[in-house]
């Protein structure tokens, strides 16, 4: 069975999981990572919001001013951009941690290690799907060919 592409990012892209492949967390296990979820997303919405007003341009006759103030937009843009994707990773694990599909792999189908989950609990994807995203993996080794699910 080939694998398909599937975003991420997006939860509703994410390719159905099939019967009886579904990560195997107690409730009282989701729970708790719900709540550090919950938390990781109260603080990066606090960063989003401590970082927007550093993109605002501030009129200046000083060149060393104007240069300066551009260099330190574009960090607080860099900033931004991280948490604007953090917050939507976090996001999409809430929706799956209510859709049941939070610790299963969106890439193959199998159940993400809690130890992975504990370090990245946003993660959508298990240590090898994410070492194949980031080219590092068995399908990148072997020119590209995906992974089959077993």
């Amino acid at each position: 069975m080939e694998r398909r592409p599937v975003d991420a990012q997006d939860p509703r892209r994410m390719r159905p999981v099939p019967a009886g492949r579904r990560c195997r967390l107690t409730a009282e296990q989701r729970q708790y990572f719900k709540s550090i979820l919950e938390d990781a997303q109260t603080v990066t919405v606090r960063e989003l919001i401590r970082d927007r007003p550093r993109i605002v341009i501030q009129p200046s006759a000083d060149e060393v001013e104007v240069i300066t103030d551009i260099e330190a937009r574009e960090v607080a843009v860099e900033s931004l951009v991280r948490h604007s994707a953090r917050l939507r990773q976090i996001r999409n694990a809430l929706f799956r941690i209510d859709s049941d599909d939070f610790g299963t792999c969106a890439g193959c189908g199998r159940e993400i290690s809690l130890k992975r989950l504990a370090a990245v609990p946003w993660t959508p994807l298990c240590i090898a799907c994410q070492e194949d995203a980031d080219g590092g993996g068995p399908a990148s080794r072997l020119g590209g060919v995906p992974r089959r699910a077993a």
